[in-house]
């Protein structure tokens, strides 16, 4: 009965502790949301090699403006192209998708070389942005100063598959991932 009496106390006045310290109430105070933002771009072009932009501004995320007193950090958590129409179904080239801050500074940009954007329609597992942990630092960064619009760019070249012109359609896709006050 003694050692019942005696864990009781023990495991009241830890609980007790934390409790009045802080660090159990501190993890009810912080809720993580993601923030979905997307782009258009269109290319239509005679040439070889062409590129087309879209902004990607943090203002137009409705999810964004719900939070934007209470943001304790930004990270950038996955970015995609997702062709949504490509004419004629015969283009193949390389396709270069970079992100740039409003000052048009570059942040990342990748290259896919000998591709055929019709067979990649609809899935954005092809144009999947893997950023290495450099780009994630200078973007994070660059979130977390305060920066809101961003240049998506998409660059097509060395094409070949076409005889008068070309299309290309989509979208890109950024994912974000807050840490907000409640």
């Amino acid at each position: 009965m003694k050692k019942n009496i005696l864990m009781t106390g023990f495991v009241t006045a830890l609980f007790s502790a934390l409790l009045f310290n802080g660090c159990i109430t501190d993890a009810f105070n912080t809720l993580i949301q993601n923030v979905p933002i997307s782009s258009k771009v269109n290319i239509t072009s005679n040439q070889s090699s062409a590129s087309a932009a879209g902004t990607i501004n943090l203002d137009n995320s409705s999810i964004y403006q719900s939070y934007k007193d209470k943001i304790k950090s930004i990270t950038f958590a996955a970015g995609t192209f997702t062709a949504d129409s490509v004419y004629p179904s015969t283009l193949q080239g390389d396709i270069v998708v970079s992100l740039s801050n409003a000052s048009g500074q570059v942040i990342f940009s990748k290259t896919f070389t000998s591709v055929k954007p019709y067979e990649f329609i609809g899935d954005a597992n092809k144009f999947n942005l893997q950023l290495t942990d450099a780009e994630k630092a200078v973007l994070n960064t660059q979130l977390n100063a305060g920066s809101k619009i961003f240049t998506g760019t998409v660059e097509v070249k060395n094409l070949s598959g076409y005889t008068t012109s070309y299309t290309i359609i989509g979208h890109y896709d950024v994912a974000l991932t807050l840490e907000v006050n409640t």
